[in-house]
């Protein structure tokens, strides 16, 4: 009876102990697997911020830079589209050369220390070629670091409670705090201030990349990715969307200022247009969800359409406020969704080449060969240039009208 009663009350002791272990068990788990995920998720958020806090200056106040140093019309155009057109043969060539490396955040180190030292010789070179070989190598570089680094918080956030949007907001943040700071500093201090700000930003990038999780480079697959036909059915309709940005990219800060609006209005539109990009990516994934990929695409060819139109028709500040409202839409949507579409289309192996060939196709190319074109529409057309480019968006939506009929290639 008493060994009987002894095997119950130890029973009863120690059942309770035994339910409440699990969770403490549990519970450490789960902070040890979130103190992983913030180890992973810091370093690649820190890269995204340095890294547009360089391009939030870089990409609106440049043209100020190299117009105070003697290159205006044709000769600016043609300096600023350089490094757009000559992306597409030098993207392959910088993944080639980046699988070389050991680890996938050696090219954005190189890349950003590359960007710091030609904007350093850019602060002083006064002859037009050599100024312009300057803006073409920081400028490349500063763009070639963005895909090395998409694909490093693709990668991060998988199985990981953030989602690449997230993510990638961050770096809009960035760049919108850039354009407002930017701004100001541009007013006071002069489009000098401009270039010191990306020098400091592409140090403090290469630093942050440094802190990167080591990843291993993937071995290539064998293949042209860029000669398939799933490749370019992405790629075609992208890079009429995004190029269609080149006379906004080249002369709306011109245009802004000579309407009469200061450095700190005009860093007010670009955070505008910044801002809307954050909101987008903070529900990229609903969106993804009730459109699918392919009409996203669609609803940002729309919207650039409606955008352009709107900025070669309303001059009012009023209504170009509402114009760069719409550029979450006109830009982030199309960029969004092609990313997912190349990571689904594209073999593991492939992954960073098609991305960086895409970007530097549409992003680069694209932009770069309108570009060209924007010098002669801005002194024939002044603003109307816009109208143009609302053209360009809209030949976008026949190469997207088989995606309507394609609901697998839609967000999973």
């Amino acid at each position: 009876m008493w060994g009987g009663g002894a095997r119950s009350q130890n029973h009863s002791v120690t059942h309770p102990i035994a339910k409440n272990s699990k969770p403490a068990i549990t519970g450490e788990m789960a902070e040890l697997a979130l103190a992983a995920s913030y180890a992973v998720m810091a370093p690649v958020g820190l890269t995204y911020a340095f890294l547009f806090l360089g391009r939030g200056v870089l990409s609106p106040f440049a043209p100020l830079w190299l117009e105070a140093r003697g290159l205006s019309g044709v000769a600016l155009a043609v300096a600023l589209a350089a490094p757009g057109l000559a992306r597409l043969p030098l993207a392959p060539l910088i993944v080639i050369g980046a699988d070389r490396f050991r680890t996938q955040r050696t090219a954005i180190i190189l890349l950003a220390l590359l960007c710091a030292c030609a904007l350093a010789l850019m602060s002083v070179v006064s002859w037009p070629w050599l100024l312009g070989l300057c803006w073409f190598v920081a400028s490349s570089t500063s763009v070639a670091a963005q895909p090395f680094t998409d694909v490093a918080a693709l990668e991060a956030t998988k199985g990981r409670g953030w989602t690449y949007g997230r993510m990638r907001a961050v770096g809009s943040i960035a760049y919108a705090v850039a354009n407002l700071a930017g701004g100001a500093l541009v007013r006071i201090l002069g489009p000098f201030a401009a270039i010191a700000w990306s020098f400091c930003a592409s140090l403090a990038t290469a630093a942050a990349a440094r802190t990167l999780a080591p990843t291993l480079s993937p071995p290539l697959v064998s293949g042209p990715v860029v000669l398939t036909r799933a490749f370019w059915r992405i790629a075609a309709p992208l890079g009429l969307i995004q190029g269609a940005h080149a006379f906004f990219y080249v002369y709306a800060t011109l245009i802004w200022r000579d309407q009469g609006l200061d450095g700190a209005r005009i860093g007010l539109l670009w955070s505008i247009a910044v801002g809307s990009e954050i909101l987008f990516l903070a529900l990229a994934e609903a969106a993804r969800r009730r459109f699918g990929d392919w009409g996203l695409l669609r609803v940002s060819a729309v919207s650039g359409v409606v955008r352009w139109a709107m900025s070669g028709s309303l001059p009012d500040f009023g209504w170009q406020v509402a114009a760069q409202a719409l550029h979450g839409l006109s830009f982030s949507t199309a960029f969004f969704a092609a990313l997912h579409l190349l990571e689904q289309a594209t073999p593991p192996g492939q992954v960073r080449k098609a991305q960086s060939v895409c970007a530097a196709f549409a992003g680069g190319f694209c932009v770069g060969l309108l570009t060209l074109f924007c010098g002669v529409l801005r002194e024939d057309l002044g603003t109307s240039g816009f109208f143009v480019m609302a053209a360009v968006s809209a030949v976008a939506l026949p190469f997207l009208a088989e995606g309507r009929s394609r609901p697998e290639s839609a967000a999973s």
